[in-house]
């Protein structure tokens, strides 16, 4: 697959101000100081909404840059001691430049607010470099999330920006720097939290802010864009890709370029969560997870659409009635300790059985509302599972693979091990993913 277009390495301020405008970003320089540049702003982006700013006038909106802070960078031990391996070209990548970028996106409710996310650039980027995008898994509280460089995010980085390209993982609506609630298992705000990031760091500004060893260039017409996730994020970064391609028509007006997705690797998600996803977490889970992820797709889809119930004792038994409080709260202890082992012993049984029986259900309808077997990607797709995962059931990619490959599209499934579950499955489906986008970018 060629992978046309090239990365702009001087990332963006889109929609900040006129062209005699200047944006103070903190950047970083190679030794990981860090220093005040100050720029001014290129050409406008679109909003990831499809609005238009304006090269005159000043408009705040989706995908609106506003600053940079610098993490440590990452090295070659680092990763190591991530447990992420080199050698070869992937070490021409280190040290691994990193930014906390602050920007603007919209929650579930519409609602314009502040968001969070990772940049990762490697010292040597390459000259046809995609973005890479990567998406996390699920998390309780706010703060264990990309733009804070520790956990999965550094270990997505290690795996991905190894390959000579530019990395991006959004914090999600909710978490990081983004206030309120998380709409989580929410296909719309998973696409649009990272294709706002990629908006905000697309359009070339004056100047470096970005340590590299590639030169500004001139804007190309197509940036390639290559998505991959992780168990929550496997779904994000499907809602994403679909996102993107139903989006990327054409060139706005004033030649911004577009996001094309050459590819994308989802890793132990679910996608159609009114189905194999959602029986195998009430009948066949594993103790604790499933009923966390039961509450807080419950507690989510009731703020966002409602209906889910009028009162607590309509779906959860007496003693779990607090339950949706502390997913609110973020507070891992308190939900912890108010979980029944299985999904099942939690839930009133008239509510289940009629969630089950009907499928008019306000529940049954948020979850189809979410799925995206019937998505029909253009690009490339690979899933990635592991064998004894019983969190997020194997059959899930199955049949988003069955119901995709039925309408044309270019799918495989890959199994990393039918001994690992869904946390020893992590490491091997990044390595998977990392493999299969560096064919792609190697190829002719």
């Amino acid at each position: 697959m060629v992978m046309r277009g090239t990365l702009l390495v001087v990332f963006a301020i889109g929609c900040a101000g006129t062209s005699q405008d200047a944006a103070v970003l903190v950047a970083s320089s190679s030794d990981g100081g860090a220093h005040d540049k100050t720029h001014e702003v290129g050409p406008r982006d679109a909003g990831a909404d499809g609005s238009q700013c304006s090269v005159s006038a000043r408009c705040v909106g989706p995908g609106e840059f506003i600053d940079l802070t610098p993490p440590p960078s990452l090295t070659k031990e680092g990763c190591a001691a991530r447990g992420v391996l080199s050698g070869g070209s992937a070490d021409a990548a280190y040290p691994l430049n990193q930014w906390k970028v602050r920007y603007r996106s919209r929650d579930a409710s519409g609602a314009l607010g502040i968001a969070s996310g990772l940049l990762v650039v490697p010292s040597r980027l390459g000259a046809q470099a995609p973005v890479i995008v990567y998406q996390h898994g699920t998390v309780l509280s706010r703060e264990p999330v990309p733009s804070r460089a520790d956990g999965e995010g550094q270990v997505a980085a290690c795996s991905f920006a190894t390959l000579g390209a530019a990395m991006l993982a959004p914090d999600y609506i909710g978490k990081g720097d983004s206030e309120g609630f998380h709409p989580y298992l929410h296909a719309d705000t998973g696409a649009s939290s990272a294709g706002d990031l990629l908006a905000a760091t697309r359009s070339s500004i004056l100047g470096s802010a970005v340590p590299s060893s590639v030169e500004k260039r001139s804007v190309s017409l197509e940036i390639p864009v290559l998505i991959t996730g992780y168990s929550q994020g496997g779904h994000a970064a499907l809602a994403l890709h679909r996102a993107i391609e139903a989006k990327a028509t054409a060139l706005s007006a004033d030649g911004t370029p577009t996001f094309v997705v050459r590819a994308s690797a989802s890793m132990a998600g679910p996608y159609d969560l009114s189905g194999a996803s959602l029986e195998a977490r009430l009948e066949d889970p594993k103790p604790y997870d499933s009923s966390i992820y039961a509450g807080y797709t419950l507690t989510s889809y009731q703020h966002i659409y409602g209906g889910m119930w009028a009162q607590l004792s309509d779906v959860f038994l007496p003693k779990y009635e607090t339950l949706p409080a502390f997913f609110d709260a973020g507070s891992v202890q308190d939900i912890y300790k108010h979980l029944a082992a299985r999904p099942v012993d939690m839930l009133q049984p008239r509510w289940l059985s009629a969630m089950r029986d009907t499928p008019s259900h306000p529940f049954r309808q948020a979850l189809t509302r979410n799925e995206l077997t019937l998505f029909v990607p253009k690009a490339k797709v690979l899933f990635v599972y592991s064998g004894a995962d019983k969190v997020v059931s194997t059959k899930s990619a199955l049949a988003a693979r069955d119901a995709m490959r039925k309408a044309g599209a270019d799918v495989t499934v890959l199994n990393v091990g039918d001994s690992l579950d869904h946390a020893t499955g992590f490491r091997p489906s990044c390595g998977a993913a990392r493999t299969f986008f560096a064919e792609l970018m190697s190829s002719p």
